[in-house]
């Protein structure tokens, strides 16, 4: 091959992570903190309430530079998402202080959301994890139904073996 790296290879996460170096380095020059997992860039920032629109500012500024990076480097982003994490009372007076409530990206307007799914955990908001609980539970609850359908069919010694097995 004149050209790439076979997926799954060995040399594919060294050669990514060569390739992104520069985009760690771009982050961390905005005194932001990030989180690299494959094609997934997390730019994180923590703050207090007197300085949330400093945060905002500082955010935009770096998802605009990365954007630009993204742009020499033939790559496109895809979703961007804002996410406060925080007490409840504090999320109300976030949404008081103006522009808090959403990042300008070059001419689209990234608004904040309430929750974010991150590697298949659902993130609130508040950091509750009433999201991502009440999904596994509608899950569960799918599976005994469907399991209800087809229990007499088992017997009882495959269904309790199939109900107390790890999945």
């Amino acid at each position: 091959m004149d050209c790439s790296i076979p997926q799954g290879s060995v040399l594919g996460p060294l050669k990514f992570i060569g390739y992104t170096e520069e985009l760690a380095d771009l982050i961390h020059s905005h005194h932001l903190r990030y989180h690299l997992y494959a094609d997934d860039t997390q730019v994180i920032a923590s703050t207090t309430m007197t300085h949330a629109e400093l945060i905002v500012d500082r955010l935009q500024q770096c998802v605009a530079e990365i954007h630009r990076w993204s742009a020499s480097k033939r790559l496109q982003m895809n979703r961007i998402h804002l996410v406060w994490a925080t007490y409840n009372t504090n999320l109300q007076n976030l949404a008081a202080l103006p522009g808090t409530s959403s990042l300008t990206v070059t001419h689209d307007v990234v608004q904040g959301i309430n929750a974010v799914r991150d590697l298949g955990v659902t993130l609130d908001s508040e950091l509750s994890m009433q999201g991502h609980v009440n999904k596994i539970v509608r899950t569960c609850f799918y599976h005994i139904r469907r399991l209800k359908q087809v229990r007499k069919l088992l017997g009882p010694d495959v269904t309790v073996r199939y109900v107390t097995s790890v999945q």
